[in-house]
Order: structure tokens, then C-alpha cells, then sequence
């Protein structure tokens, strides 16, 4: 997978691609909203977007994980993932990319896993 930088998603311009890991879904980056860096003193981590990018096969399901995440907001459900919202691929329109939030930092780093995060609290 290699992703533009920037790449647009809904209204997000985003940069600065890093890997996080990859799975049965697709890859998912870390990536920073650019137009977040006029907010003033913003948590690096609220500026922090996960972008899945879908294999061909499962971008069907990547879809259907967007708005089933959206239907969950739309209904005030708590604790789970936003979807930002979605694109095609630019490499191959027949894959697709997700935006989503949050992004889990320990001590401002991305962190690729909640089991990396030190205590409960955070």
C-alpha cells in the first residue's frame, strides 16, 4: 500500500502516512489532518486520523464498517471508533480507505495496540 501524501478524505487533507499494522481488512496508517494544525494547542493526538486502506477483497466490508460505525454515532452509542468518513484508493478505485478517530497515543506516541498503553486511566 502506498498512500499520497496528502490524501483527501471527506474534508480532511491528510499527511504524513505511517504504518500502524495491517490485517485481514487492510492496512491502516496514522495520519495528521492538516488543516487541524490552525487549532491552537490541539492534542497531538486529536489531530491523529486512522486511515484503513482495503484489500480488493474486503472493500465491500470496509465500507459496510464506516457506516455501521456511523449509524453507532448517529445513535449516541459510546466507546467505539468514528468513522470520519470514506474514499476510494487512488492507486485502484476498485479498493477503498476509511477515516477514523480516535487514535491512541501513550505519552503523545502512537501507539499500535491499547496494549501498549501503560495504565487504565489513559
Amino acid at each position: 500500500v502506498e498512500l499520497p501524501d496528502p490524501v483527501a478524505i471527506a474534508s480532511m487533507q491528510l499527511q504524513h502516512p505511517r504504518l500502524l499494522g495491517s490485517g485481514g481488512g487492510g492496512a491502516v496508517f496514522s495520519m495528521e489532518d492538516a488543516n487541524s494544525k490552525s487549532k491552537q494547542n490541539a492534542p497531538s493526538s486529536s489531530k491523529a486520523v486512522a486511515v484503513k486502506v482495503s484489500w480488493r477483497r474486503s472493500a465491500v466490508s470496509v465500507e459496510n464498517e464506516c457506516h455501521i460505525l456511523q449509524l453507532l454515532q448517529d445513535s449516541s452509542v459510546s466507546g467505539v471508533e468514528t468513522c470520519l468518513g470514506q474514499a476510494p484508493y487512488p492507486a485502484d478505485p476498485t479498493r477503498v480507505m476509511i477515516a477514523l478517530q480516535p487514535v491512541f497515543t501513550q505519552d503523545d506516541v502512537i501507539v499500535n495496540s491499547v496494549s501498549d498503553i501503560d495504565s487504565l486511566d489513559k
